[in-house]
């Protein structure tokens, strides 16, 4: 199934985030290094070794998809994202309603952006996995902030 990347008429659109990760250089001593975040926006993209400086912009009232992509195009390694979590507040988002899978792409998760305007950048965890469910999960904490 297709990420959504339309938008509402207006100015708003969905946010598609990237996590790219180095499927063939990545261990448990050394995951900020391998994964870069990304996103269809303006923002720039995240220097490697750096996720928790990595800030994607949102708009209230729309959808926020994290994809995850192997960075070697050759690879037949498949990069499952299987949890995103705010970390402040108990675990309770203060930018989105829910984060749940994409219907038909399980790898995919998809969040529904408060439809309010809320200042502030907001950190959160990826959670992913490399090919699929035998896979070891790795963590990386990145932020969101919701579009002026």
């Amino acid at each position: 199934m297709a990420i959504d990347i339309t938008s509402n008429g207006g100015s708003e659109r969905n946010t598609v985030i990237y996590v790219t990760v180095d499927t063939k250089k990545i261990n448990d001593h050394n995951i900020d290094q391998h994964v870069v975040f990304s996103d269809n926006r303006e923002d720039p993209p995240q220097a490697p070794g750096r996720p928790q400086d990595y800030v994607s912009t949102i708009d209230k009232g729309m959808k926020v998809y994290w994809r995850g992509v192997v960075k070697d195009a050759d690879s037949e390694d498949t990069i499952e994202i299987t949890d995103v979590v705010a970390k402040d507040n108990r675990g309770k988002w203060k930018l989105l309603d829910k984060v749940e899978s994409e219907q038909g792409n399980k790898g995919v998760k998809v969040g529904k952006v408060k439809n309010e305007m809320i200042r502030g950048e907001e950190p959160y965890s990826v959670k992913f996995r490399i090919n699929g469910s035998s896979g070891k999960e790795y963590l990386v904490d990145p932020k969101l902030k919701m579009a002026d």
